[in-house]
């Protein structure tokens, strides 16, 4: 049963109530709101509010990894720091100590070949003093050892590890004219080590080592210019023969032959075996055989017996041969060879076969002045 009178009594009662007490509170009272429309965007702020920790908790995910990225990265950064710092206060000292120590072993090398140069010194000693007391034409063959250095090979190994756009040297002739440069350097101070690490310093420096790195190939390392730069294989160590004030390269084919004989007998001074000689007058003329020659097969004779092979009378004559022994080829349709032998002093002028002075004679061809120079000693007849 409704009761519409009592239920607007209290409506208005509570309107009275209510607007009393908004008066009391100095505002009016707001309109009645429907209970199922209010419990509605109750219910969407609650599902807002649910969205909204959903978006807060995928923020705080972010977030938590952001911190964890950053702690690694510090830690990264910290490591790094404690590296560079290793690396200034101990790597950097270690590597410039190496770096001395290499350069110090390589001036060692180079104080090798002095001593190498030493040994050879050594070495030729007494062949040097046996030509100092001999004759005036062994006096003229001297001995320089010295230390030979080949630019060409050592910069064509060189050249191939520069990216030639980059590098201080553009092309192999520059490098080698460097190359030049550090060894004439090196000669001047003769090897000494006071004067060549100035040089090889020097040298460095033109390949500007702190951006070698840079002007090497892709394929190239810092370690495979080290490898090149100080390697010595380059450098020799050597001597040299002069005849004259002339080196042996730089003299005649037949100052050749007579150096090389001179060494040989001055070499074997003290040795009474047999020498055989053959042909010891090849590429050389009569007016080099009789000074450079004579003296030595006359002194060596005394001493030991010398059999020489030779198609030159004047060694015949002019060293006092003891015994001659002449070889004829006879080319007819049965060739043979014939013998004859005998001293200087043999002679039949008018017969045959002729003596050995005449054979001889007949050989000398446009040399027979130098048969003449004993003709007063071997009484031989004037010919015509």
């Amino acid at each position: 049963m409704t009761f519409p009178i009592v239920t607007q009594q209290i409506e208005v009662r509570r309107r009275e109530i209510n607007a009393a007490t908004l008066q009391l509170r100095g505002s009016a009272l707001p309109e009645p709101t429907d209970p199922t429309r209010t419990l509605s965007k109750i219910t969407q702020e609650i599902n807002s509010l649910k969205e909204k920790s959903k978006l807060t908790e995928s923020k705080k995910r972010e977030f938590d990894k952001f911190q964890q990225d950053r702690r690694k990265l510090e830690d990264l950064i910290n490591s790094l720091t404690r590296e560079i710092s290793q690396l200034e206060t101990v790597t950097s000292p270690k590597k410039k100590a190496d770096q001395e120590s290499r350069l110090e072993r390589y001036l060692d090398a180079m104080g090798l070949l002095n001593e190498e140069r030493e040994v050879l010194e050594e070495l030729y000693q007494p062949l040097k003093e046996a030509l100092a007391k001999s004759n005036e034409t062994a006096r003229k063959l001297t001995f320089v050892s010295r230390t030979a250095f080949d630019p060409m090979k050592h910069a064509s190994r060189g050249i191939d590890l520069f990216d030639k756009r980059k590098s201080a040297f553009s092309d192999q002739e520059s490098l080698e004219d460097a190359l030049s440069g550090y060894f004439e350097a090196c000669q001047q101070s003769d090897f000494e080590r006071e004067g060549t690490k100035p040089a090889i310093l020097k040298l460095l420096e033109s390949f500007k080592p702190s951006q070698i790195k840079e002007h090497l190939r892709k394929d190239k390392s810092t370690e495979d210019f080290a490898d090149w730069f100080f390697d010595v294989q380059a450098f020799t160590t050597t001597y040299a023969i002069k005849f004259d004030g002339k080196e042996l390269r730089f003299l005649s084919p037949g100052e050749k032959g007579i150096v090389l004989l001179l060494l040989y007998l001055e070499a074997e001074e003290g040795d009474n075996r047999p020498l055989v000689i053959d042909q010891p007058d090849d590429n050389l003329d009569n007016l080099s055989v009789y000074p450079n020659l004579i003296d030595y097969f006359r002194a060596r004779k005394k001493t030991r017996q010398i059999i020489i092979i030779t198609h030159n009378p004047n060694l015949v004559v002019n060293t006092d041969s003891d015994q001659v022994i002449v070889a004829s080829f006879d080319g007819t349709r049965s060739p043979k060879l014939e013998y004859h032998s005998g001293a200087l002093e043999d002679t039949n002028p008018g017969g045959t076969p002729f003596g050995i002075r005449e054979d001889v004679c007949r050989v000398l061809e446009g040399g027979s002045k130098a048969f003449q120079l004993r003709e007063a000693r071997y009484s031989l007849p004037k010919h015509g």
